[in-house]
């Protein structure tokens, strides 16, 4: 369900929160928008000589005496309609250009914020004071706002650069977190890894604002150009034109025989069998989507702890794209990556819907590293988490390299179904 409304004379286009078996992966993104800000400010279509139609936002100046900010801002409200909520594992990507004063004072381009009774106003923060490119985390900690740096580096200005934010959101601290992608590379965060813990949602809702606001203290023109924010279910739909995506996945030294491919159109799901316990499973093994044909992969190849976990085109001389099913009794296993000897994991043992799954060294005092096959039939498996009692799932049932796997309640469709196929 799509419907378009009329805020502050911003246009914008949002979709209903999808189901499991929805096919449909952007839920909001906008290419166009016309708007005068305070202070003679504006947001307007421009044709940039590199990337043609993109956004231009210009700030305005507020006299400081009236007013300590000086905001031009294009808002995805999710207001009226929820397209997320607390629980939900999303991406968020775009392209900036930014041409700034240097100052020391806060100066933002992109922030999610809260509405309702909250103390993280801001949860995620891209800032550009000091020349510097910031990400920082703001959080509810004591009942104070605190800021804690997850990324920075220096600021290109005048430069084409791209963002992509995988976030998690939640108001805990342990169980929020964000990726990112700068210029199509996951980056390594301020804390040596590549994922970023930290409370990512406060109140009864969030908006994202892409754009500009500043300190009213900076005087002078502030450019801000802007190329198509999406909001997404995959990083290969949030990705912006022209950016490099995630290292692909190369293909192996020799394919295994294996039961015929599954078609990209499977046949419609029979009515839910009987299931039965996967019997048996012992070596390696590709875990293949029933409603895509691509494999459950570590991507980028990385061994890192928890590098995420996505669908993409079997195949590479790296055995990313390959599991060892090592049973521990009762009808469960460890899901050992072939290539880093990681187990797949749950993400900080949650058991919400839409929860990322990724890589992570085995054990603990939880079973989020621990699965069981289900046979459902004709060859295929729903994969059971140990702790969560949630299955393996292809986000928003995306056909496309890239797709995010996450866990979900059983609800018997293609994309929660997977081909466990021996490979030598």
């Amino acid at each position: 369900m799509t419907s378009v409304l009329r805020r502050a004379g911003i246009l914008l286009c949002v979709s209903a929160a999808l189901p499991p078996g929805a096919q449909a992966t952007i839920l909001w993104e906008r290419t166009s928008v016309t708007v005068a800000c305070e202070g003679g400010g504006s947001i307007s279509p421009y044709t940039d000589a590199q990337e043609g139609q993109v956004i231009r936002i210009i700030s305005g100046e507020v006299d400081p005496a009236v007013k300590n900010s000086e905001r031009c801002e294009m808002i995805m409200s999710n207001t009226d309609e929820k397209m997320y909520s607390a629980g939900a594992t999303l991406f968020v990507g775009w392209k900036s250009k930014v041409v700034t004063p240097t100052s020391s004072s806060w100066n933002g381009i992109y922030q999610a914020k809260c509405h309702g009774t909250h103390v993280a106003d801001q949860p995620l923060v891209f800032d550009i004071s000091n020349n510097r490119l910031t990400l920082s985390n703001h959080e509810d900690i004591g009942g104070n706002e605190t800021a804690r740096t997850v990324w920075q580096r220096t600021l290109p200005v005048n430069t084409w650069f791209s963002i992509v934010m995988k976030i998690h959101f939640s108001e805990s601290r342990t169980a929020g977190y964000v990726q990112l992608w700068y210029n199509g590379v996951l980056q390594t965060l301020a804390n040596g890894n590549t994922i970023h813990y930290g409370q990512t949602w406060d109140g009864s809702e969030n908006n994202m604002h892409f754009g500009i606001y500043r300190r009213s203290s900076i005087n002078g023109t502030e450019i801000h150009d802007l190329k198509r924010p999406r909001l997404t279910t995959t990083y290969a739909e949030a990705a912006p034109e022209g950016t490099a995506g995630p290292t692909p996945t190369p293909a192996p030294t020799a394919t295994p025989a294996g039961p015929t491919p599954t078609p990209v159109t499977p046949s419609p799901t029979p009515a839910t069998p009987t299931p039965t316990p996967g019997a048996g499973f012992s070596g390696y093994y590709r875990l293949t989507a029933r409603h895509s044909g691509k494999a459950v992969v570590v991507q980028s190849a990385s061994t890192a702890n928890s590098a995420n976990v996505f669908q993409w085109s079997y195949g590479g001389t790296a055995t990313n794209d390959e599991w060892e099913l090592r049973g521990i009794g009762s009808g469960y296993y460890r899901l050992i990556n072939r290539n880093s000897g990681k187990d797949l994991t749950v993400a900080a043992a949650s058991t919400a819907n839409g929860a990322d799954v990724v890589q992570y060294t085995y054990g603990g005092s939880t079973a989020n590293d621990e699965w069981q096959p289900v046979s459902v039939g004709s060859g295929y498996h729903r994969i059971v988490n140990r702790h969560s009692g949630k299955v393996l799932n292809v986000a928003g049932a995306s056909t496309a390299d890239g797709a995010n796997v996450d866990q979900w309640s059983w609800a018997n469709v293609n994309q929660q179904m997977f081909e466990i196929v021996s490979v030598p």
